[in-house]
């Protein structure tokens, strides 16, 4: 997994990390707890909570899509001060 930011007033930012490492069955339990602990506050998480297999399932896919089509982005911002923020997995 590939983060780039580039800012007007901070130095660029370049991350390389494996996407195995981010996107597993430990991240998909942890972010779990994470949103469960963060956002169940808010009163939406309840309602809209997924399970850890579906997260899984998620991961998983998001890993053979980048298989199928690797100059694919998973986020890509470009605001209009010029600032930009991208993750290719």
């Amino acid at each position: 997994m590939k983060i780039y930011v580039k800012s007007k007033d901070a130095p660029t930012i370049r991350i390389n990390l494996p996407t195995g490492l981010l996107l597993n069955r430990f991240t998909a339990k942890a972010g779990l707890k994470c949103l469960e602990k963060y956002c169940s506050r808010e009163g939406w998480y309840a309602e809209n909570s997924i399970t850890e297999a579906q997260a899984y399932m998620l991961f998983s896919e998001i890993q053979r899509f980048k298989k199928k089509y690797p100059d694919w982005y998973l986020v890509d911002v470009e605001t209009a001060d010029g600032e930009i923020i991208k993750i290719k997995p």
